[in-house]
């Protein structure tokens, strides 16, 4: 997989978290809709798992996850899932006729961009509202949802019994307007786009945030926990006793198209939605019948009954005002380009991907000219090409990348046409860090990379070894980089530092193969970790190791040469790893061999194992470690050399089942695959 998809992958990361922190953390203003935000981490999802890269699990999901440890005070009753998502009407189509082969009725709603949440009502009182928060556990808004003005979601409502109705809570496009003028003449920020006048209302302290704003309750789930009318056939039928009770739904905001086909409706939908007073650039296709939704069930993250579909994203032109560089982990020198600020599917973007320099240079790009830019469904907004007439008659260069770095100035490695690098290992500093710290790694749950990035920036640590250093008092005196009223500074605080200080504590017993992987030395992975501990079982040996010692290490051949210099530039950060305390460095051989090498018994000896579909209870990650501690090997395609793929009942007719029935490869359940590993 080529270099540049890896830069694109990261910065996809860093979008996202920064997203994530702005909506489960701060609840302030965000630079990615709902939508947008769930659209980029499936996408961060398929090049994870195509490519076995992991820092999206931590960077995002560990980020979402802090609602749930800080305010997500809420535990769901049934998880908030998320919608799987058709990139392109093809996608659509196969949905469309997976489902047709069940014989479905479908039906479709508009997908709104606003806030997913949760309200409770008691004996006809509304007790409680909750956010989504991260699928499981979400933010007790209550208080502040009965402050807002909320069209669509009354107090009281004529019902006996205890019931759910979740949603979006959007602003109209009208009412937008009206909040904006209203705010802008009491001498206010404007918002930065609908969605985030919605966020900011309800998550946000600031008071300010609810003056002036109209909001609007659009159900898309209406679930009878008691009382009457418990149990109903169709998802139709439930919104119908939803909107008797004064609800407003989200399938009663399509327009009537008349008896026409659902691929009809979604064409015409399209043709009207930037007419509609509501924010949406989409639908969702959804199957009616409730009995028919159980029997398809659920994955980990979406149920198979649903999906999204966005249409075409617009391209702007706007002026390329310069390029940035940056250095990342493995000192691979990424670019992005400034731009002047446009509007891309209501959010305001000022910068956008460029892959390498040989990009730009196919490009021609030059600072000055007029670009082309999108988002489409890719999120990352990328430039797609130039505007050569306007560039005529202003005299402007070609863009010339640098070959020194642009943190130290030393020259690049520019061997490789595809990425260049900067070989000093002290130039990624805060993003060697958030390696090491991240959910495959030493796992250090609640070190998110804001606060490690906070923690370098005030210069508690310059290595990932320096944070054992700290005590939870230090911890507790870190500034956040906002302010009190007041003008004193936010500070991390005794509670979250206390929390903190232990779990950094706790990760001094990861496992020998994890430790190396924390390295973050180029190819020492979560794979080579495992193998590299299991082969030398001893941390000295294994990074003293020599090109040909290590080229007897399963895989590792002509990568050997890359890892022994990597190992060479971390010499100071080896010898401070071994001050640490790291229990796998003081083990015997046998024991830190035990930590990583698969049980006994192993049930998968010399299989090659696909997922498709997850596991019940596992993440990806772990699913592919649960079949690596049984002896297997962890495949992301169908091939002759799988042996064995789990893959859901109901996905026998996806691609990689077809090909597995082919090869006569064995298909097994989640289920059944569990049953093996006696789980």
């Amino acid at each position: 997989m080529t270099n540049d998809l890896r830069a694109t992958y990261l910065n996809g990361v860093k979008e996202a978290q920064k997203a994530s922190t702005a909506y489960y953390v701060d609840g302030q203003d965000s630079t990615l809709t709902d939508e947008q935000y769930d659209l980029l981490v499936a996408q961060l999802e398929r090049l994870g798992d195509d490519n076995n890269w992991t820092e999206h699990v931590a960077l995002v999901e560990e980020v979402a996850a802090g609602a749930a440890n800080g305010k997500g005070d809420v535990e769901h009753r049934v998880r908030m899932l998320s919608l799987s998502k058709a990139q392109n009407a093809e996608e659509l189509d196969k949905f469309i006729g997976k489902m047709n082969v069940h014989a479905a009725t479908l039906l479709i709603e508009p997908k709104l961009d606003g806030l997913a949440i949760v309200g409770t009502y008691k004996d006809g009182k509304l007790v409680q509202v909750a956010t989504r928060g991260d699928s499981r556990t979400g933010q007790n808004v209550t208080a502040r949802a009965k402050q807002a003005t909320i069209k669509g979601l009354p107090q009281t409502i004529d019902y006996k019994g205890e019931i759910e109705v979740r949603g979006e809570l959007i602003i109209t496009r009208t009412n937008f307007e009206t909040a904006q003028t209203f705010r802008q003449a009491q001498g206010r920020t404007a918002y930065k786009n609908p969605r985030n006048a919605v966020s900011g209302a309800i998550q946000s302290k600031d008071e300010t945030r609810l003056e002036g704003l109209v909001l609007t309750f659009a159900v898309y789930d209406f679930i009878p926990l008691s009382g009457a009318e418990t149990e109903v056939a169709s998802y139709t039928t439930q919104l119908e006793h939803a909107e008797k009770l004064g609800f407003i739904t989200a399938a009663s905001l399509i327009p009537d198209f008349g008896d026409v086909t659902l691929g009809e409706k979604v064409i015409k939908f399209g043709e009207l939605k930037d007419t509609l007073d509501y924010p949406t650039d989409g639908v969702v296709v959804k199957v009616d019948s409730l009995a028919l939704r159980a029997k398809l069930g659920n994955s980990e993250r979406h149920p198979y009954w649903a999906i999204a579909y966005k249409y075409e994203a617009e391209i702007k032109e706007t002026t390329l005002l310069g390029i940035t560089r940056n250095v990342g982990r493995t000192g691979a020198i990424s670019y992005v380009a400034n731009l002047k600020p446009v509007e891309l599917a209501e959010t305001e973007v000022a910068k956008a991907t460029l892959n390498n320099s040989r990009f730009i240079a196919d490009l021609d790009l030059r600072i000055g000219d007029t670009v082309l830019v999108r988002k489409a469904n890719e999120i990352i907004p990328e430039i797609v090409g130039v505007n050569f007439v306007e560039r005529e008659g202003k005299n402007l260069t070609p863009y010339v990348a640098p070959t020194t770095c642009p943190n130290c100035g030393s020259d690049l490695d520019t061997t490789s046409s595809v990425v260049w690098r900067c070989l000093n290992p002290e130039c990624a500093q805060a993003n060697g860090i958030i390696h090491a710290v991240s959910r495959d790694h030493l796992d250090i749950e609640g070190l998110s990379t804001s606060l490690v990035e906070r923690l370098v920036e005030e210069r508690f640590i310059e290595d990932v070894t320096d944070i054992y250093g700290l005590s939870a008092d230090k911890l507790a005196s870190l500034k956040m980089g906002r302010y009190k009223k007041d003008g004193s500074p936010v500070l991390l605080g005794a509670t979250t530092a206390a929390t903190l200080y232990a779990n950094i504590q706790g990760s001094k017993a990861q496992p020998l193969n994890r430790i190396l992987s924390s390295l973050g030395v180029r190819f020492m992975g979560r794979t080579f970790g495992r193998r590299f501990a299991l082969h030398f079982k001893n941390f000295d040996k294994a990074v003293n190791a020599t090109v040909e010692q290590m080229q007897q290490v399963d895989g590792v051949k002509d990568k050997a040469v890359a890892i022994r210099e990597g190992m060479d530039a971390k010499q100071n950060l080896l010898e401070k790893y071994r001050q640490v305390g790291f229990e796998a460095l003081k083990a015997t051989p046998e024991a830190a061999a035990t930590v990583a090498a698969p049980a006994a018994a192993a049930m998968l000896t010399g299989q090659s194992v696909v997922i498709t579909g997850g596991v019940p209870g596992y993440s990806r990650t772990e699913a592919k470690e649960l079949i690596e501690d049984n002896g297997g090997t962890a495949g992301s395609s169908v091939s002759s050399k799988t042996t064995l793929l789990v893959a859901p009942a109901d996905e026998r007719d996806t691609s990689k089942a077809k090909k597995a029935l082919d090869l006569g490869i064995r298909i097994v359940t989640p289920d059944e695959f569990l049953a093996l590993l006696g789980k």
